[in-house]
């Protein structure tokens, strides 16, 4: 009988322990269940009394009570607790659980411009060789219950603004904005962002293949606060975004860190198809392409201009923006083709504004037309991947002071563009002097060719050295084409150039993570 009486007590006992090791709320529930049918069967041998029975339970209770109080505490510090470390060279910080993480980066790119002797804008300026911090920005990406994202970028470098801006002591918003991502095929953004038109400005210039973007990206507009649906069909292989923003009032129609002057909004569009990503294939994997289009009423504003692609006081304006009231319309397409080391870009723009009721007694003028166009090829000769937006890395990066001295990733790159302006009506190249056109009275434009090479001594430094030669329609709209100390006022007192050319050198060594 003794024998029997301990057997229920193991196994009350055994019950007991169970509330505390077994986890989970349903499991303890039924345990307790047991144990009250063990405690209910001892009592009716007589082998415990009733005030034995009722303190069995209320202590296995204390043990579940306190068991629950545990875990929660435990689960609590582990969802608490942040992970630190570094993310494709990017540090971050995060929650254990992956609800909250937060990204830093950084960029800055150190330039020198070296320009053709005696060169001048038309104003009579001296253009200069210099030295210039081209981009210095800090970043900040954050994700917040893993669907809602959370963009910073700030812009410390004066010269990277338009020249407006240059010499001034501004911190420049360029990104902010949230993203909701309800799914890959549709996500919501609020804020700052560059507005979705052009191969150019829509992708990083960390990974650019010339220092600078061509002469085409003058038609591209820049930031713009508004809205925009997105997303991702079909896994990769169709993307798009649609959307409403400022319109801005620039020739590019930036409408960075400004409140609107006009009730212009720009509706925009953009379709991304890349038909044999997810193939395999080695030679069409990489193949993609893209149109875009906006349209606005922004009444008065102006056209794009002309310039080189050196900045600061390097730069040249060979066509002035033009005075225009009415609709502004862009649309183009692009096609970009990487191919193991090799990568192919191409690119087509055209921005049309109206004139209306600009010209005498008040009538309309012929639109200004701004077309554009410019193909590029890159090839890594030391054999590593090129990608369509992202670092090229190299196999043997060259880092010294680390034990590691290869010689990095060493890539030539050659870019022809084309920019013209045109009108059925006139255009003035000097449009701030009120002077008549000259030479072709209703286009203008310039071609130019870049020649460079790129030297990756890391995933995170590059070094670029690039040659731009440009040819001028205009024999009058050249860098030598002014000739006096004080300001060239009027177009008669501008130089006909019979080589209307002109070059420059530009270089980098640019730093990112």
């Amino acid at each position: 009988m003794r024998q029997r009486g301990m057997g229920w007590l193991a196994v009350a006992m055994a019950t007991a322990v169970s509330l505390v090791v077994v986890p989970q709320r349903v499991a303890a529930e039924e345990a307790g269940s047991v144990l009250q049918d063990v405690l209910k069967i001892m009592r009716e041998h007589g082998q415990i009394t009733e005030e034995q029975k009722t303190e069995l339970l209320r202590r296995a209770q204390q043990e579940v009570d306190q068991a629950k109080i545990e875990r929660e505490k435990m689960e609590k510090e582990r969802i608490g607790a942040l992970q630190a470390g570094i993310d494709n060279g990017r540090p971050f910080l995060q929650t254990a659980d992956g609800d909250f993480r937060v990204e830093l980066g950084a960029r800055l790119q150190i330039d020198y411009a070296a320009v053709e002797n005696n060169t001048r804008t038309l104003a009579g300026k001296s253009l200069v060789d210099e030295f210039y911090a081209r981009r210095a920005r800090f970043e900040l990406s954050a994700t917040f219950f893993r669907w809602i994202d959370f963009r910073f970028e700030c812009e410390m470098s004066p010269i990277a603004h338009n020249s407006a801006s240059q010499g001034s002591a501004e911190v420049c918003l360029n990104d902010g904005y949230l993203d909701f991502r309800f799914s890959p095929e549709l996500a919501l953004r609020v804020g700052q962002f560059i507005v979705p038109f052009g191969y150019e400005e829509t992708y990083s210039n960390r990974f650019t293949d010339q220092i600078e973007r061509s002469i085409v990206d003058e038609l591209e507009p820049e930031y713009a606060v508004g809205l925009s649906l997105h997303g991702s069909l079909l896994s990769g292989i169709l993307g798009y975004e649609v959307g409403v923003a400022n319109a801005g009032t620039g020739g590019i129609g930036s409408a960075r860190n400004v409140a609107p002057v006009n009730g212009g909004k720009d509706a925009f569009g953009k379709i991304i198809l890349a038909p044999f990503k997810t193939t395999g294939n080695y030679w069409l994997k990489g193949l993609q392409l893209e149109g875009y289009s906006t349209y606005a009423d922004e009444g008065p504003g102006t056209s794009p201009q002309g310039r080189t692609m050196a900045r600061g006081n390097a730069r040249f304006t060979w066509f002035t923006a033009q005075a225009t009231n009415g609709d502004r319309t862009r649309f183009g397409g692009d096609l970009q083709w990487a191919v193991g080391p090799a990568a192919l870009r191409f690119e087509y723009l055209e921005v049309q504004n109206q004139r209306r009721r600009m010209g005498a007694g008040g009538r309309s003028l012929d639109d200004v037309d701004a077309a554009g166009w410019f193909v590029s090829g890159a090839w890594v000769l030391t054999g590593e991947n090129k990608v369509l937006n992202g670092p090229v890395e190299p196999r043997h990066p060259f880092s010294p002071f680390a034990g590691k001295t290869g010689l990095g990733a060493w890539e030539v790159t050659l870019r022809y563009a084309e920019l013209t302006f045109d009108s059925k009506d006139p255009l003035n190249f000097l449009a701030a002097t009120g002077s008549s056109p000259i030479g072709p009275g209703t286009t203008d434009g310039a071609e130019a060719v870049t020649a460079g090479v790129n030297w990756y001594l890391n995933r995170w430094v590059r070094y670029m050295v690039n040659w731009n030669n440009y040819w001028y329609d205009n024999p009058y709209a050249t860098p030598l084409s002014c000739r006096r100390l004080t300001a060239c006022a009027t177009a008669t007192q501008l130089h006909r150039r019979q080589d209307p050319t002109s070059w420059e050198l530009l270089t980098r060594m640019a730093f990112w993570f």
